[in-house]
C-alpha cells in the first residue's frame, strides 16, 4: 500500500551506485559508460498530497568534454542512483529499487544543410533545381573518424583550427 502522503512535503536522499552499471550492461547486453562526477544531485522532494517527485540532474557539457574539447557525439553514459532515505523515518524505501539515468551527447553541430540548386548557380556540379543535401559534423569528428579522403584529413588537420561546422 502506497505511503499516505497527504499532509506532509518529503524530502529524500539519494546517491550515485557506479557498482551497478557493470551488471546492468552485461544484463541487456549495452556498453554505457559511467557518467563522469560533472553533474548536479539536486534536492528530491514530494509536495504534500502528491506520490512522487523529480529531481532535474544538470550535467555541465564543458566538464563532461574535458579540457581537451572531446568530440562526444554518440556516446552515451548512465548514472545508477539509488534512494538511501527520507527525512520521515516511517516512510519505507524500497530495498533494490534503482533508477537509471541515461545521458546521450550529440555534438555541436548535428544534423543536415540542404539546399536548392537556383538556376545560374555555378561552381557545383548539379542541375537547377536539384535539392543538395550536406551531413554537418565538427572538425575533431572528421578526425577522429577519417571522414572522407586523405585531402580531406589533411585540409581538417592543417588550415581549420577550430570546432566549427563542416
Amino acid at each position: 500500500m502506497p505511503f499516505d502522503n497527504e499532509s506532509m512535503e518529503l524530502t529524500f536522499d539519494y546517491e550515485a551506485d557506479p557498482a551497478l552499471l557493470d551488471s546492468y550492461n552485461q544484463l541487456y547486453g549495452t556498453n554505457y559508460e559511467l557518467l563522469p562526477e560533472c553533474y548536479t544531485t539536486p534536492e528530491l522532494k514530494i509536495k504534500a498530497g502528491e506520490v512522487s517527485g523529480t529531481a532535474e540532474m544538470e550535467v555541465d557539457p564543458v566538464q563532461l568534454a574535458g579540457e581537451t574539447g572531446y568530440d562526444l557525439e554518440g556516446k552515451s553514459y548512465m548514472l545508477p542512483i539509488r534512494i538511501t532515505g527520507c527525512d520521515n523515518p516511517s516512510v519505507k524505501i524500497q530495498a533494490g529499487a534503482v533508477t537509471y539515468v541515461k545521458v546521450a551527447t550529440k555534438a555541436k553541430w548535428t544534423g543536415t544543410w540542404t539546399e536548392t540548386i537556383l538556376e545560374g548557380e555555378s561552381g557545383i556540379s548539379t542541375t537547377a533545381g536539384s535539392v543538395l543535401s550536406v551531413k554537418l559534423y565538427t572538425r575533431h569528428a572528421v578526425i577522429a573518424n577519417a571522414v572522407g579522403d586523405e585531402n580531406c584529413q589533411n585540409m581538417m588537420s592543417g588550415w581549420i583550427l577550430d570546432d566549427e561546422a563542416i
